[in-house]
């Protein structure tokens, strides 16, 4: 019984953890501070050439990205333009296919503005007025 009563071993020792330890607060130590000379920025670790050639990729990278960007915008201009040229169109054909009468001028003068929004009476150059600057400068022949 005697071997049984012994007092248990001591732990085997354990490799050192990764924190320094802890306290009864659980709040673990502060790390040790390392010296300034010993710390290098990582781009210093590599070579020149290394770097270079990273540098290289960087801007082959960002020049394909501008271009895939300019591409894109490009093609939203174009989906604008083709919108706007799209919409003129209907509005053309629109005012094409409406169906016109003739009113004379004097009686759309004598109408008061009541009568001409009730009526949906629009003023529109006729087919045989040609708008200024579309016209030929008459010669002595047509004279």
């Amino acid at each position: 019984m005697s071997a049984a009563m012994a007092a248990p071993a001591a732990p085997a020792p354990t490799s050192a953890p990764a924190t320094r330890g802890s306290n009864v607060s659980r709040r673990p130590w502060k790390e040790p501070k390392t010296k300034v000379s010993t710390m290098r920025p990582a781009t210093l670790k590599k070579p020149f050439a290394k770097r270079m050639e990273e540098r290289k990729i960087a801007d082959a990278i960002k020049r394909h990205e501008k271009e895939l960007k300019e591409e894109k915008l490009r093609a939203i201009e174009e989906q604008k333009e083709r919108r706007k040229e799209q919409e003129l169109r209907r509005k053309q054909n629109e005012l094409k296919s409406q169906v016109v009468q003739s009113v004379s001028s004097r009686k759309v003068k004598r109408m008061s503005k009541k009568q001409l929004r009730a009526s949906g009476i629009e003023m529109r150059p006729s087919a045989s007025i040609i708008p200024v600057g579309s016209m030929a400068p008459l010669t002595a022949e047509d004279a």
